[in-house]
């Protein structure tokens, strides 16, 4: 799924998606995001990598359950508060705005 660079008024949505890469490509490509609610990826399962580069969240960031191949969220500002407990097999987070403070997670 491709949402790079789009604009979303109210909130993404995805609890409990199921996210396939079946074509070499991210599970969910959300480069440069603007979304104006908040964004629920909780129980996502993707098989992909899912990319937030540079997105901005305005609302609260629920990863909480989500099984992920790789999330990348580099560069990425989230204004609202951000739930998370999950699993992801690599991390490239890094210099990520979370409610004011920044947040540098690295490689496990």
């Amino acid at each position: 799924m491709d949402l790079s660079g789009a604009t979303v008024k109210g909130g993404l949505m995805l609890p409990g998606a199921r996210l396939v890469d079946d074509r070499g490509a991210a599970a969910l490509r959300a480069d440069h995001i603007s979304v104006e609610g908040g964004v629920d990826l909780a129980g996502v399962r993707a098989s992909g990598a899912v990319q937030l580069d540079s997105a901005r969240v305005v609302g609260p960031l629920t990863l909480s359950g989500a099984r992920l191949g790789v999330l990348d969220a580099s560069g990425a500002r989230v204004e609202g508060a951000m739930s998370y407990a999950l699993i992801v097999s690599g991390w490239t987070l890094a210099t990520t705005l979370v409610a004011g403070a920044t947040r540098i997670l690295v490689r496990p």
